[in-house]
């Protein structure tokens, strides 16, 4: 329920012990049961969004996009020279943003499509031309709906429905009247208060990172350390729903962006999780707040399906691995076997899974790569709210374990003091040499080293 990118992370619902098969189709993409017709007659009145932008605006959209047009790949490697991170890179929280993305994705460049078979390629066009039909129009129409007609998002309504045409026919016309909408609530997100968007970046601890050996970048998730509870609790829903939107263009302009630096329409991402920790409560939180969520796209679905074309999950349980094992048997098997689930035991294996598509100097560090690109997940920019500038922990950090420790205290310990003082037991016996005494800049927080252990 926290991804920023079309369905769901599948790990959250796998936790689930007991939950009936249905439950958990709309969160696989192309899982689900066809859905009513419901809103076929408004989408040939339905207008497309053409909210005009200030001349300002358009002046910031342009040149966003003249330095969002380089290289990915470029960029990427740039971005490790002068120690950018992946939100920088791609103009996060960029005054004009919205508008560039919704410009980008309104010109879709038709390249070549990554894994589509050659039936595919003939179903695309037959949709195509019962899409334009059904709507009532004679040629592709301009602007944002544009993007329902190109060939890589055809594809996706097509695999979303099992090749099934009819079906595939009905969920573009919903889909196509649904995102109508999303481009103004992704701008209530950017003209909403800066510090509900700093408590957003502060608690949502996932998003893209690197690239993979096909070069789009991969969703990478802390389950335990993300908090969308946290964010609803402290802004809104009607803002989180804004920042998920928000979330969701950038997922789909940065892989747009991605797939011209290839040369082919990337078949969406590869989604890393990490579940260790996860408690009962967490899971329950993140599913009812899922189910919230669905409740307000077309049919209980991702409008946008097909943002993850494998899912990896380490940590997971044993009892909920097993359960997967059973379950998986009532999915569509092209669904299943993009989703591998890894125990705490299995580290190895996941690994070697994960180093199948990604290499070591891509993957962030905190899931055991080699990547020296910082993870902006779960930073604030808000001077208030941790990381504070010149923390006395960071060259401590860099030397010791015990400083890796205090500094992840440090920065979460706005939060409650319970998560600090779980961490300080767990470093409590660790040595420290050279140090006696470290004074954490934090009203709640104070650390003191004796006789070599904190």
């Amino acid at each position: 329920a926290a991804a920023a990118a079309a369905p769901a992370p599948t790990a959250l619902v796998f936790q689930q012990s007991a939950a009936a098969p249905e439950t958990l189709l709309p969160y696989l993409n192309g899982a689900a049961a066809a859905s009513s017709s419901a809103g076929v007659a408004a989408a040939a009145g339905a207008r497309p969004h053409s909210r005009r932008m200030s001349a300002e605006a358009a002046e910031e959209s342009t040149k966003l996009s003249v330095r969002m047009s380089m290289s990915v790949a470029a960029l990427h490697k740039h971005s490790l020279k002068g120690n950018l991170n992946y939100k920088d890179l791609h103009g996060w929280r960029t005054a004009g943003l919205v508008d560039a993305m919704a410009a980008r994705l309104s010109d879709l460049s038709d390249l070549p499509l990554e894994d589509a078979t050659p039936k595919e390629e003939s179903q695309i066009e037959e949709l195509k031309a019962a899409l334009l039909r059904k709507l009532g129009l004679q040629s592709v129409p301009t602007g944002w709906r544009s993007q329902h007609f190109s060939r890589r998002r055809l594809l996706a309504y097509l695999r979303a429905r099992g090749g099934d045409l009819n079906k595939a026919l009905e969920r573009a016309v919903e889909c196509t009247v649904f995102l109508d909408g999303v481009v103004d609530m992704a701008k209530k997100y950017e003209e909403a208060p800066e510090s509900h968007k700093n408590v957003a970046d502060q608690l949502m601890h996932s998003g893209q990172f690197g690239l993979d050996k096909r070069g789009a970048s991969v969703t990478y998730m802390q389950f335990s350390k993300t908090d969308t509870a946290g964010i609803i609790k402290q802004t809104s829903f009607d803002f989180y729903l804004n920042f998920d939107w928000y979330n969701t263009l950038f997922f789909w302009d940065t892989l747009a962006k991605e797939s011209d630096a290839a040369g082919v329409a990337l078949n969406g991402r590869m989604l890393v999780a990490d579940v260790s920790g996860a408690s009962i409560n967490k899971i329950r939180a993140a599913l009812d707040i899922g189910k919230k969520m669905m409740a307000t796209w077309p049919a209980k679905e991702h409008p946008m399906p097909e943002g993850f074309n494998r899912t990896i999950v380490c940590n997971v349980p044993w009892v909920a691995a097993q359960f997967w094992g059973t379950a998986k048997r009532f999915f569509p098997k092209r669904d299943a076997d993009r989703v591998k689930l890894f125990t705490s035991g299995e580290h190895a294996q996941f690994v070697k899974e994960l180093l199948k598509h990604v290499d070591k100097e891509q993957v962030p560090l905190w899931i055991g790569g080699e990547s020296t690109e910082p993870w902006p997940y779960g930073k604030s920019l808000d001077p208030l709210l941790p990381p504070w500038p010149h923390n006395p922990l960071d060259t401590l950090a860099e030397k010791t374990t015990l400083g890796s420790f205090a500094r992840r205290v440090s920065e979460s310990s706005y939060r409650g003091m319970h998560g600090a003082v779980d961490t300080l037991k767990h470093a409590a016996a660790l040595p420290v040499e050279g140090m006696k005494h470290v004074h954490i800049p934090h009203p709640h927080v104070h650390l003191h080293i004796s006789g070599g252990h904190a």
